[in-house]
């Protein structure tokens, strides 16, 4: 487990043999104090959801109180949060919240009256309530606690209300397109498309991991995901593996993962880890680019981050980090377009905490500064970008699309692969010219590189006195 693991590595009871990542040592960082948003009005999420949305543009949590109010800021507002801050009202409880992967300005609420809401967010903001959504998505006969949009095709979301079955939507027609499972009798707690957004993962209160190919609603297959009671959260890692994270018999909490090619079989198992004994839920978070998830941990202040890989155990915990002293309320990954890859940083997040403050924290690679000249492309391979790879109307007629890739190389800065391998070529040379002359035989290398250096003395006119057996004077002693 990861528990033995970092014990091992802090008491040494074992060696351990660790493959070589090249996130291991990634750091945290969180902002300053006069960069945090103070005095957050906000109420506390459900289980399913995870509190706060944000993109490059805005961030948005649910206001406390009465009346269903979202507060809507802009991404880089620092300071106070004043009591007349403009707010969406949609007059129903609001219980989980997405903006658009590819409007910004474009965000759904899923609300306790079994609705879910598709809000337009002005171009500067909000300057009064807005009260009239764009669209009014009516399907589900209970709250909806989970929406999710579409990674690759526009205007397609799902969302899971407390009648159990998922419902997919084509958000621009404001038309319900087809319900993934009627025969599911548990309240999803998340949703998840693959990567490739050909699959979609459900878990719920049914402890179970349930997986669909949903224009095939034929073709389906589940597994239990834990043993636990507590909730049970799941995100797509790659096009067929899925990442599970929730409790065992003994309260303690772990992560899975699960290979779901198959749908014709129950998911495998390819790895499980014990994490923690900590109450709160782990919310995976994953960046596909890289196969990094980060764990944010609700009720305390830890961040895990674990890679996953093709070789066996197909999953490593690497570490985690401590985001501050206030415990972890909600939290949004912001897009890759906001990092600042010359300081090599690789996720940033919006972080809601209990002390009624929005935080900002990064996580970074640690590199050397004369590296950072370079734009070091092996931490930041192309990303999907803006940009839809299908409409909705072609996802729903069975075309999926390959998501379209940018690359987030500065202009004008080289890319490190390229100077790294002309500097390697000039190591190798100079690595070869030193290593001729030896043997192969560490002892045999070692005397010689002795006689070699002995020979420095030899060669000298005027040798040490030992060399001619010359010592101390016998009656240098007399006087001690």
């Amino acid at each position: 487990t990861f528990a033995s693991v970092l014990a091992a590595a802090m008491f040494g009871s074992k060696k351990i043999q660790r493959r070589h990542s090249l996130f291991r040592h990634v750091e945290g960082r969180l902002c300053k104090k006069e960069l945090f948003v103070t005095e957050v009005r906000c109420t506390r999420p459900l289980d399913s959801s995870n509190g706060i949305a944000a993109n490059a543009k805005f961030m948005a949590y649910p206001w406390e109180g009465a009346g269903g109010r979202v507060a809507v800021l802009p991404a880089d507002y620092v300071g106070k949060v004043l009591p007349t801050q403009a707010c969406l009202e949609t007059s129903s409880t609001v219980h989980d919240l997405k903006f658009s992967p590819f409007n910004p300005n474009e965000i759904a609420l899923g609300t306790e009256d079994g609705n879910v809401r598709i809000f337009h967010i002005p171009e500067d903001g909000l300057e009064d309530t807005l009260a009239e959504a764009k669209r009014t998505l009516e399907g589900h006969s209970r709250r909806v606690g989970v929406v999710e949009y579409h990674p690759l095709a526009s205007n397609v979301l799902v969302s899971c209300g407390a009648d159990y079955s998922p419902v997919l939507w084509d958000v621009e027609k404001g038309a319900e397109m087809m319900r993934v499972d009627e025969s599911l009798k548990a309240i999803v707690s998340a949703a998840s498309f693959s990567t490739d957004g050909k699959l979609l993962a459900v878990t719920g209160k049914d402890k179970m991991l349930h997986v669909y190919d949903p224009r095939a609603k034929s073709q389906a297959a589940s597994v239990k995901a834990q043993e636990g009671a507590k909730a049970l959260r799941c995100a797509f890692t790659s096009d067929t593996q899925v990442l599970t994270t929730g409790f065992n018999l003994s309260s303690e909490r772990q992560i899975s993962l699960w290979d779901v090619r198959n749908l014709s079989e129950s998911p495998v198992k390819m790895f499980v880890d014990v994490v923690d004994s900590g109450t709160g839920i782990l919310m995976p978070i994953v960046d596909a680019d890289t196969k990094m998830t980060y764990l944010p941990s609700r009720g305390d202040a830890t961040i895990y981050f674990a890679e996953s890989f093709a070789e066996d155990p197909h999953c490593e915990v690497l570490g985690m980090y401590q985001s501050g002293a206030t415990q972890i309320v909600g939290i949004a990954a912001l897009p890759k377009s906001v990092l600042d890859v010359r300081d090599c940083e690789v996720m940033r997040f919006k972080k809601l905490s209990l002390d009624s403050t929005i935080e900002t924290i990064s996580f970074h690679v640690p590199r050397k500064e004369d590296e950072k000249e370079y734009f070091q492309d092996d931490i930041y391979p192309d990303t999907v970008s803006a940009e839809p790879a299908v409409s909705a109307d072609e996802w729903f007629r069975g075309t999926s699309g390959a998501a379209r890739r940018v690359s987030l190389q500065p202009k004008g800065m080289s890319r490190a692969s390229v100077h790294v391998v002309r500097s390697t070529e000039v190591q190798s040379t100079r690595h070869l010219i030193l290593q001729e002359g030896k043997t192969g035989d560490p002892a045999e290398d070692t005397l010689n590189s002795f006689s070699d250096k002995m020979s420095l003395y030899r060669d000298k006119e005027d040798p040490v006195p030992d060399a001619q057996g010359e010592g101390v004077d016998e009656d240098e002693w007399d006087d001690y």
